[in-house]
């Protein structure tokens, strides 16, 4: 239960830096872009490396959220004032990263 807990929180990370690149490069400030693409490149690759089924879960109900503007990460999401194209950044990424297993 702690390593889920864990896991769910860096996934949360992830998540809430992820956009930031973005967001960097359009407001013309690359420093933070290129520092917060490391950092998300290497919180993903945790993430991708331990590929627990609950993390994978998790993916999945960030996807809808995003897609949809329901479920789980709803909250999140409007939290933290993501639009929609940030939204689907992330569900471009996560597919990408995360791609569904058989």
């Amino acid at each position: 239960m702690v390593l889920l807990l864990s896991f769910t929180l860096l996934f949360n990370n992830y998540l809430n830096i992820f956009p930031h690149p973005f967001l960097f490069r359009t407001t013309d400030n690359s420093e933070q872009a290129r520092d917060s693409e490391r950092v998300a490149k290497r919180t993903a690759l945790l993430i991708e490396k331990v590929d627990l089924p609950e993390v994978r879960a998790i993916v999945v109900q960030m996807q809808n959220s995003a897609i949809f503007n329901t479920g789980d990460y709803k909250a999140f999401l409007e939290k933290w004032g993501y639009d929609s194209e940030q939204k689907q950044a992330i569900v471009n990424v996560l597919t990408t990263r995360f791609p569904p297993k058989n």
